[in-house]
């Protein structure tokens, strides 16, 4: 399996899940990555807001899944994985694991970031107009 972040960075997350989660004060859709014993550091430069307005998750059937907005970062953490339980003969096996789960904006979060936006580009074109109307002046 292989992960597309926004900036075209590719990451090999050994899978990805998706759940509903009620994370900061609304239920949301949220990602799981799961990588093997890796740099937490690494993993936290690039799971960033900006890097996941769009990431493309690559299946090794060929399938591609697009999932947009999923910007707010839920947890990351390092965690102990029991890979074979015990069985009498062989003791259990254990082995490190990152997860990182972001978050989806919800669709109120996402217009008024989009209007925010939209308010700053006018203000700077206001400003501009008004910098070559009084330049003439």
């Amino acid at each position: 399996m292989t992960v597309v972040l926004n900036d075209k960075t590719e990451v090999f997350p050994l899978m990805v899940t998706g759940e509903r989660r009620y994370i900061k004060g609304a239920t949301r859709d949220a990602l799981t990555f799961v990588f093997k014993d890796t740099d937490m550091a690494e993993i936290d430069s690039l799971f960033t807001e900006d890097n996941c307005k769009e990431i493309v998750v690559c299946g090794d059937d060929g399938s591609e899944y697009l999932h947009k907005g999923y910007v707010l970062r839920e947890a990351l953490s390092k965690r102990k994985v029991e890979l074979t339980q015990e069985n009498g003969e062989n003791e259990a096996v254990y082995e490190d694991r990152v997860f990182v789960t972001m978050a989806e904006m919800t669709y109120a979060e996402a217009t008024l970031k989009r209007l925010v936006e939209e308010t700053g580009d006018t203000q700077m074109a206001v400003a501009e107009l008004a910098e070559i109307v009084m330049g003439g002046m």
